[in-house]
């Protein structure tokens, strides 16, 4: 898609000089002879660039207050001002509020198309910085069993594709780590990922989040205008979570959006062209629901040609040491918790685990046990001097139960919770002599909250 910019000037045969220098250049147009008129415009498609006279209009109206109100926009647009010099009072009020550049009088048109190339690629650039920023976290699918293989296999081919995409498995399987990962190995990569999780918003504020809301009025102050996710992820990956529980209207619009490559806001009436890759993610047997009418059959029909499916982790199992030696090393760093190992045994009882809550539950039970184990050594420091990153042995915890604070203090109930069989808590607790030989006779299972 060619890059878009709004040219604001007050003169008509200087913005058509514009448009003729810019086009010739490769660039998409839009004009207006004020900045009121500007941001109408600018609201229904977003501009790349705004080339920003520096003379006063016919409301007396100077480009400071059209720049003041492009820096109340909620999305940065890298600005120009043309036709002041560098050096005046005007010109170095334009840079101080933000403007990319000032250009002086009288410019060539070469200067100008470099000057405009060399805005739009600073923005990108600053656009990929904070992506960047954001892929610190190392995302990674941790494992080496077969079914990890066979999905590793198949983000990678994903990442290679333009096309939507659906991401289909149980809760706390990891669909969102797999749309990042294909966000991270496509080519737009250094554009935004955004998320929208449908099942956290009301059926009344979901659209809304997804596609904005247009403006009341026509006039500037924009009363109601919201910008949407869609726009907010241009040229980059929108992740819509729950797909499924989109209202039969928003559904409409998403498939609308995926045919034509434009969409409407709430209240509007105009299409916007957007350049998006949708990857949309459910829990849910979608071919299920659009026999019952729960779910467009037509929208359905365009997911379900690109889908991959996420495991759960009982189809994982072999790959459950790795992610636990994963999560201890990863929360030991994010949360400056001692790290944690975990024994054999431990790790054997938890494979045998049925682990209805997926790798989620997995990771949540690691940091519980890392909590528990800092607390339990009362912020000591470890063998390597670290008190953040001081190694601490499972069975050293003492008493293990009541370090867990998990549904009560008796050893079984800690057992349950943690998804270490009783026998295997019994016999760690009892070789690091923290439990007495009759705690489990004596110890009666209280019933789960």
């Amino acid at each position: 898609m060619k890059n878009n910019v709004m040219i604001i000037h007050e003169r008509a045969e200087m913005r058509d000089l514009l448009v003729d220098i810019l086009v010739a250049g490769g660039y998409e147009c839009a004009t207006a002879g004020d900045g009121v008129s500007a941001r109408r415009a600018m609201w229904r498609r977003r501009p790349n660039l705004v080339l920003l006279s520096g003379q006063t209009n016919e409301a007396g109206e100077n480009c400071l207050g059209t720049l003041a109100r492009l820096n109340a926009e909620p999305y940065p647009i890298p600005v120009l001002v043309i036709g002041i010099g560098q050096t005046s009072e005007l010109g170095r009020r334009a840079a101080a509020m933000g403007a990319s550049a000032v250009v002086e009088r009288p410019w060539e048109s070469v200067d100008l198309l470099r000057i405009a190339g060399h805005a739009i690629e600073q923005a990108r650039k600053r656009r990929a910085a904070a992506e960047s920023a954001a892929r610190e976290q190392q995302i990674e699918l941790v494992g080496s069993c077969e079914a990890t293989a066979r999905l590793r296999d198949a983000i990678s081919r994903a990442a290679n594709s333009d096309q939507a995409l659906l991401i289909a498995g149980a809760m706390g399987t990891g669909k969102e780590l797999a749309a990042r990962i294909v966000h991270q190995g496509s080519r737009r990569s250094n554009e935004p990922f955004v998320i929208v999780n449908c099942a956290a918003l009301s059926a009344d504020h979901v659209e809304e989040k997804l596609f904005g809301v247009d403006a009341t009025d026509d006039r500037d102050n924009w009363a109601g205008a919201i910008l949407g996710s869609v726009e907010q992820a241009e040229g980059g990956t929108l992740f819509v979570d729950a797909v499924e529980t989109l209202p039969d209207d928003c559904q409409r619009k998403l498939l609308l959006y995926l045919l034509n490559g434009t969409f409407e806001r709430a209240k509007g009436h105009i299409g916007i062209p957007a350049d998006v890759r949708v990857i949309a993610a459910t829990t849910r047997d979608l071919a299920a629901q659009t026999r019952t009418g729960a779910f467009r059959e037509d929208l359905y029909h365009r997911l379900q040609s690109n889908c991959i499916r996420v495991p759960a982790l009982a189809e994982r199992r072999d790959d459950i040491p790795l992610l636990v030696r994963h999560f201890v090393k990863r929360i030991s760093e994010t949360a400056r918790l001692p790290e944690l190992e975990i024994d054999a045994a431990t790790l054997t009882a938890w494979a045998d685990a049925p682990w209805p809550g997926n790798i989620r539950e997995l990771r949540n039970t690691v940091e519980r046990l890392m909590i528990a184990a800092a607390a339990t050594r009362g912020g000591s420091a470890g063998a390597d001097g670290s008190e953040s990153r001081g190694r601490v042995n499972i069975g050293a915890l003492s008493p293990f139960a009541q370090a867990v604070h998990l549904k009560g203090n008796l050893p079984g109930l800690a057992a349950g919770a943690l998804r270490a069989g009783r026998q295997v808590l019994q016999r760690t607790l009892r070789g690091f002599g923290a439990l007495a030989p009759d705690a489990f006779s004596k110890a009666r299972r209280q019933p789960e909250n």
